[in-house]
């Protein structure tokens, strides 16, 4: 049988806060799993409209099972793709999520 999402999705989160100085420190990067996925590349690079009304080139789709909605992933999230050996496929920030009747599409 075919796996039809055969990748692991996360949401990249980093906390950030002043020092003493004023200076803006990050701290620890976190990594939420959000669920199953298949990324899938675009080859050629398709150019999608952000909400800002910019244009981008996107190069790569990420294709989940309607419940990866109910997580919260909006525009400008950095979101990160693995293989079932936990090998980091994708890293990238999400340009625009299409929703669809049977799964989400997210635009990378």
């Amino acid at each position: 049988m075919v796996n039809m999402y055969p990748h692991k999705l996360y949401v990249v989160s980093a906390g950030s806060s002043r020092n003493a100085s004023g200076y803006v420190v990050t701290s620890s990067i976190g990594e939420v799993s959000v669920g199953q996925c298949r990324l899938e590349t675009n080859g050629r690079g398709t150019e999608v409209r952000r909400e800002d009304g910019s244009f981008v080139v996107c190069h790569h789709t990420i294709y989940c099972p309607k419940s990866v909605c109910a997580c919260g992933i909006k525009s400008k999230t950095l979101i990160k793709v693995c293989d079932g050996s936990e090998n980091v496929l994708l890293t990238g920030e999400v340009v625009n999520i299409i929703k669809s009747q049977m799964h989400i599409r997210i635009l990378v």
